[in-house]
């Protein structure tokens, strides 16, 4: 089977909707005269190809003369595709005709007909800055500099040219801006990624740092909309890490306002929105406002129907992916598990169309919530299924939180599972995994202790003290951060209350949500 690397073409193939390929039938009958060419019927072989065979290829077209330089023949069918999809796109976006308008100025120019060239730039111009791209300002700056060197000066004023140079650096200061927030917001989100990874200290000291930063503070006042969004962005995710939920969603709120009221600013707002809505609504979910959380899913559902095209391909796996967290993570945190499992059928089916083009985390994510649930409803079997699945996902990161809670929710499904020839396996191979994290820290020891004491049942009173110094421990450490967010996303507390009473651990969730509200 040849690499991943070898079936660019097959991917994106893959990746074109019904009417993407049909223009593509007619751009190459247009383009390259002879009807149905060598093209078109590679096109169509590769196209009915569920994974790609390039053995079957070459078989099938053996008498074919492009078979003879095949990988040549392969480059230019992939051009050729790319050129029919920038054809059939043309005009949707704003970067589409600005980048179509600059180059009728140059067409416009190589005529000597500069008149016209530089009316055809000033529209440039009116619409760049409608939409805050200032890249193609620089652009239309120079081009404004060469149309009037070209025209010796004539018709310009007496500051035209400090007038230029004083717009070139407005732009460049306001991308400068904008280039450092992205930098701080790299930083931000790397230091919360790699928070457990061993080496990585001082992650408070790092984020109140970037939080209190001259940049980030002036950033807040910018002109410019993406600068604004970066600032409330940054302080979002800095909030959500220090556990300042309600403060976090103020950020976030912001950002949903930015983005509606100003998305014309924005390159692929669509998919900024669809984050911050997401986010929004787990954070809603986690404050326990059931109101605020059912109002911003109906958003969430009609959102799609706002935007030209909302079916790319990205897109779609995003919205299937997050959809399905949000609706695990609602039902899992009312101990709702059984419903849960009513949605695997369907989750299944999404995986198989939409898992090849998820990032690895986002995969890794979803099949840990598929064990946790299938694990709360007592389905181990199942649990141990998905678990292994989420462990052994090509490429995961073994150093992030995701990874982490998986080996731990994997000791508990093998404590569940009380099968005494895989429990000392998994005791072993998670130990071994923690001390390349610089060691476990009080949840995990006590975890690895009470799973050793379940091995020997006849000693029920080193049982016991186990299941009692596990409840001490998760009250002690309730005001750490990070183990905070072990706790509640693996629900220890609960699973230590229903193995003390002898519960179904479900039931004990549903217990604790239903205090929860009677409390609030």
């Amino acid at each position: 089977m040849p690499s991943k690397a070898l079936d660019h073409v097959h991917r994106l193939i893959h990746s074109m909707d019904r009417a993407e390929k049909r223009y593509f039938k007619l751009y190459t009958s247009r383009h390259m005269p002879g009807g149905k060419n060598g093209s078109q019927r590679l096109f169509d072989a590769i196209a009915a190809m569920e994974s790609y065979d390039e053995a079957a290829l070459l078989l099938r077209f053996k008498h074919e003369p492009f078979v003879k330089r095949f990988a040549i023949t392969k480059r230019r069918l992939y051009e050729t595709i790319l050129r029919s999809l920038d054809a059939f796109h043309a005009e949707r976006s704003v970067d589409d005709r600005l980048r179509r308008r600059l180059h009728e100025v140059e067409l416009l120019h190589r005529k000597a007909l500069y008149g016209d060239a530089r009316k055809h730039l000033e529209s440039v111009r009116k619409l760049a800055r409608e939409h805050e791209r200032h890249t193609v300002l620089l652009e239309v700056n120079e081009w404004e500099r060469r149309l009037i060197e070209r025209v010796n000066y004539s018709g310009a004023e007496g500051d035209t040219g400090d007038h230029l140079t004083k717009q070139a650096a407005l732009l460049h200061e306001e991308m400068r801006t904008i280039e450092e927030l992205w930098a701080l917001k790299s930083k931000v989100f790397m230091c919360i990624y790699r928070s457990d990874s061993p080496g990585m200290t001082g992650t408070n000291d790092v984020l109140k740092g970037v939080s209190n930063s001259a940049l980030l503070h002036k950033a807040r006042k910018a002109g410019s909309s993406r600068a604004r969004y970066l600032h409330h962005h940054i302080h979002a995710a800095i909030a959500f890490a220090q556990g300042e939920l309600a403060r976090s969603d103020e950020h976030l709120a912001a950002n949903h306002t930015l983005l509606i009221t100003r998305s014309a600013h924005f390159v692929d707002p669509e998919q900024l929105l669809f984050a911050v809505l997401s986010n929004r609504v787990y954070i809603h979910s986690r404050l326990g406002d059931v109101p605020g959380t059912e109002q911003l899913l109906k958003e969430f559902d009609r959102w799609p129907k706002i935007w030209n095209d909302p079916g790319a391909t990205d897109l779609r796996s995003r919205v299937f992916a997050t959809v399905t967290s949000l609706r695990l993570a609602l039902l899992a945190d009312a101990g709702e598990f059984e419903q849960a499992l009513q949605l695997v059928p369907s989750i299944r089916e999404g995986l198989e169309r939409h898992a090849s083009a998820m990032s690895p985390l986002r995969r890794e994510s979803l099949y840990l919530q598929l064990a946790f649930i299938h694990f709360g409803a007592g389905h181990y079997d199942q649990a141990t299924q998905w678990s292994n699945r989420q462990l052994n996902e090509p490429d995961v990161d073994e150093h992030g939180e995701t990874y982490h809670l998986g080996r731990l929710l994997d000791l508990m499904i093998q404590v569940e599972l009380a099968k005494k020839d895989l429990l000392p396996y998994t005791l072993r191979n998670l130990a071994r995994y923690l001390r390349t994290r610089g060691g476990p820290g009080p949840i995990e020891e006590v975890l690895l202790s009470y799973a050793r004491a379940t091995l020997d049942r006849s000693a029920q009173g080193g049982h016991t003290k186990a299941l009692e110094r596990f409840g001490q421990v998760l009250t002690a450490t309730s005001s750490d951060t990070r183990t905070v967010r072990i706790i509640t996303q693996l629900k220890l507390d609960d699973w230590c209350a229903a193995k003390r009473s002898g519960e179904p651990f479900a039931e004990v969730v549903k217990e604790h949500v239903r205090r929860s509200r009677n409390a609030a």
